[in-house]
């Protein structure tokens, strides 16, 4: 019992249009929404060395102009903890010849970023039990704002300062 389709399919009448709708409501308009914005290149090594250090800056502008203090006054600088300097210095063992390969740009943005890791690794060396996966991923992390470091190099590096934290660690919570 053919209804006069091909291949002697027998359809029910109107399947077609619940099948496909626009063809059941042509007084239906389809809405396409035109995109005229462009979507942005992926940016160079230089270009996101750059934004990172204008969003440093910018961070560092908000952090200094306290709201109370008229601008002509000069704020004493924050104390150094002596830990903090410790970590920094464990940090920076071994990278003066990279450091100054780096450009201006790009020292900025690895000063900053140590900065914010030896902060970071002294609020984890505060308590009693640190992961040392913690603190190799903090120091990992930093690692990489160094532009074309090898990844075996930034392994055995983040490896050995990593030691050296988990010895000073030790060495605080000894005394």
């Amino acid at each position: 019992m053919s209804n006069g389709t091909p291949g002697g399919v027998n359809r029910e009448p109107g399947r077609d249009d619940q099948l496909r709708p626009e063809l059941s409501r042509p007084e239906q308009e389809r809405h396409v929404q035109v995109r005229t914005e462009h979507e942005p290149l992926p940016e160079t090594e230089s270009e996101r060395i750059e934004r990172k250090i204008l969003e440093t800056q910018r961070a560092a502008e908000v952090r200094e102009r306290p709201a109370a203090l008229p601008a002509a006054q000069p704020s004493a600088p924050a104390p150094v903890d002596p830990v903090v300097k410790e970590i920094e210095n464990i940090l920076s063992e071994d990278l003066g010849p990279i450091y100054r390969a780096m450009t201006p740009a790009q020292q900025r943005v690895f000063k900053v970023e140590g900065e914010r890791t030896a902060t970071a690794i002294r609020r984890l060396l505060e308590q009693l039990k640190v992961r040392a996966k913690t603190i190799l991923d903090l120091i990992r992390r930093w690692l990489r704002v160094i532009p074309g470091v090898n990844k075996f190099f930034m392994e055995q590096e983040a490896k050995i300062k990593t030691d050296k934290v988990m010895a000073l660690h030790d060495q605080l919570h000894r005394q």
